[in-house]
């Protein structure tokens, strides 16, 4: 690690070079065997501080926000089951109003 890097909240206000900061640090960590709490003692880093920065740098792709996805059902008398993968489920039956199933799922700008 670049001995020369300063300690963040000296770092003029310039989102750049704290991102430059925090960037060096985060790339360092992941070429240690060291786990986050372990590398932001040894730096003198806040232990909070340091994962928030790695997860701004380096996020998570299974914490982006799931979406639905268009489906078309052909017509159908039954009942139309949505199950999410995080638990939830909607149901509907044959002709329920778009709009109105779009508003409750915050979806009012789909096309």
């Amino acid at each position: 690690m670049d001995t020369a890097i300063t300690d963040p909240s000296s770092l003029p206000g310039s989102d750049t070079a704290k991102t430059a900061f925090w960037q060096q640090h985060v790339d360092a960590w992941r070429a240690s065997k060291l786990t986050q709490r372990g590398y932001a003692t040894e730096h003198g880093l806040g232990v909070a501080r340091f994962v928030y920065w790695k997860n701004k740098l380096y996020p998570n792709p299974r914490d982006k926000k799931k979406q639905f996805v268009a489906v078309r059902v052909a017509t159908s008398q039954q009942q139309i089951r949505l199950t999410h993968p995080d638990g939830f489920v909607v149901e509907c039956t044959t002709g329920t109003d778009v709009t109105w199933l779009r508003a409750l799922m915050g979806l009012n700008n789909a096309s």
